[in-house]
């Protein structure tokens, strides 16, 4: 198998990463989840709560999927554990 690429020749050019990029992650909605589902995560112990989500939150539950994930693997946590609407 080949590989074929084409290196540009202008040297203004980067190939690899220059730029810090800010995604605003210490203002996402997560952090808020995570909190208020903290007995959830440590224990296994049943939340439910109301939580306004509005469209500039692009990536609602992505952070809390990822510690469940990281704590309680494939098996994940029972269903309706944290319970939100």
């Amino acid at each position: 198998m080949f590989l074929f690429y084409q290196v540009p020749d202008a040297e203004e050019v980067a190939r690899k990463h220059v730029d810090v990029q800010d995604h605003g992650l210490d203002k996402a909605l997560d952090h808020v989840l995570i909190e208020k589902s903290t007995v959830a995560i440590e224990r296994g112990e049943h939340v439910s709560f109301i939580q306004l989500v509005r469209n500039v939150n692009r990536t609602v539950g992505a952070m809390l999927s990822g510690l469940i994930a990281k704590k309680y693997r494939h098996d994940g946590l029972p269903d309706d554990t944290i319970h939100s609407s």
